[in-house]
């Protein structure tokens, strides 16, 4: 359940901020460490400085916005905590105006064949 708030927090952001008629990409993938994800789109820009400080607490890359998408700047705090929680690593990379959100986790949880709806999670 706490993933699936993870998850629901980066698309969320990624709809927020992504520029109009973009993409939003999101991948998984198994190899021998693990598990790793990724969800990417395009918006702007933002700095090295930006992007190191996004999962501060209450920290918003472009505080303008925060009318708009309605969030008091913890999303991206929560979801680095409850990444570790569960031995994983998460981090954001930027690419001109592609953001890069990157997840890595050795093990997920099993799936308990209980479906959580995201916006319940």
């Amino acid at each position: 359940d706490k993933l699936a708030r993870v998850f629901d927090n980066l698309l969320r952001n990624a709809l927020a901020y992504c520029d109009s008629g973009s993409d939003i990409e999101i991948t998984m993938q198994e190899n021998a460490g693990g598990v790793e994800l990724m969800f990417a789109n395009i918006g702007p820009q933002l700095s090295a400085d930006q992007i190191s400080l996004l999962f501060e607490k209450f920290y918003r890359a472009d505080p303008s916005r925060s009318a708009a998408t309605g969030g008091a700047g913890l999303g991206l705090a929560i979801a680095r905590d409850i990444v570790e929680l569960h031995g994983g690593t998460i981090n954001a990379v930027g690419h001109g105006k592609r953001i890069e959100f990157h997840l890595h986790f050795r093990t997920l949880p099993k799936n308990t064949g209980r479906k959580v709806p995201l916006d319940k999670a």
